[in-house]
């Protein structure tokens, strides 16, 4: 009997320090783990870029563990979702309908990895886009004619406009900029004048607002507003003085012309003037077909004559040519 209960007390001390060992051992395995990450970010992620590759090495004590799958998560949770999860390599896709900052992180038994950083949508500092025209660019309610909406007029909704198409045929390819519609249409009404007229007092409003924008890239839409008694000469002195006021406020910026979306006399001062200081010319005139216009989408003429969708969609498409040449 003796002998029966030292062999009992025996055995039950080999359990417990088994289990305590066992336990000791656990904690030294949750100590020695370390998740290598294969980025630290991912950037500013849009439209174009909103999927990337990810793997985790998972190592103990400085071995590799082969195989070993970790469990992703992002934060916000809803900023994006795993193809494989958990896995030790996995595809992450952001919901590109979000806007913000986020952050990604592996954990394996206990153990979080540092986090890769990552934007959606985010404006870079910096990048600036300054979109100047008139009422094809955006034009507020006026219900007297028929036009109750606020943007390019008779697109049928704010999408369909060509500012919102290049915005969005910008942001795809290049990432998020910042943009500024500005109405310019009071200088066109103004150029009435003839060389050498000195335009600075007209025009300084728009040179103003370049200061304060202070952007990367001006696009000027006009000249469907000028009065038809100025010549080609006259209008090309007028836009050479704004462009060149332009870059004077802003060094370094690039600037892109556009022909009267109406065509007439300004088409060939703004040929001119676009070859004389190097500036990028789109070509707009061509579109003035009752196929670009809307015109039996309006009762009110002068609504009518303005680009329906497909004009507005021919327009994104050359400005965003143009804009290729400078980005």
């Amino acid at each position: 009997m003796k002998i029966m209960k030292k062999l009992v007390f025996v055995l039950a001390a080999v359990l417990v320090c088994g289990f305590l060992i066992g336990s000791c051992s656990k904690k030294k395995s949750m100590s020695g783990v370390t998740i290598e990450l294969s980025t630290d970010t991912l950037g500013t992620l849009t439209v174009s870029n909103s999927s990337h590759t990810l793997s985790a090495i998972v190592r103990y004590n400085g071995t590799e563990q082969r195989y070993a799958a970790v469990v992703w998560s992002v934060s916000p949770g809803d900023y994006g979702v795993f193809d494989v999860n958990p896995a030790s390599s996995t595809v992450f896709t952001a919901d590109t309908s979000k806007m913000g900052d986020g952050s990604i992180s592996a954990s394996y038994e206990g153990v979080m990895s540092s986090s890769i950083t990552f934007a959606i949508n985010k404006p870079i500092k910096g990048r600036k886009i300054m979109l100047c025209g008139n009422s094809i660019l955006q034009s507020g309610p006026s219900p007297s004619i028929g036009w109750l909406n606020n943007h390019g007029m008779a697109a049928s909704s704010p999408e369909k406009d060509y500012a919102h198409i290049l915005q969005k045929n910008i942001n795809d390819m290049f990432g998020p900029y910042e943009y500024n519609l500005f109405n310019i249409a009071p200088f066109e009404r103004d150029c009435t004048h003839e060389p050498p007229y000195d335009y600075s007092s007209l025009f300084s409003y728009i040179i103003n607002e370049v200061k304060r924008f202070d952007p990367d890239v001006v696009s000027l839409q006009l000249g469907e507003n000028v009065p038809g008694a100025i010549t080609a000469i006259g209008y090309q002195n007028a836009l050479e003085q704004l462009i060149t006021a332009i870059r004077t406020a802003r060094p370094g910026v690039q600037v892109l012309l556009c022909t009267s979306f109406w065509g007439g006399v300004t088409v060939p001062g703004a040929q001119q003037a676009a070859a004389a200081l190097h500036v990028p010319l789109v070509e707009l005139h061509p579109l003035n077909l009752s196929q670009y216009k809307a015109l039996d989408e309006y009762a009110n003429y002068g609504v009518s004559i303005h680009p329906n969708d497909a004009g507005m969609e021919e327009i994104a498409n050359r400005i965003f040519s143009a804009m290729l040449t400078v980005l």
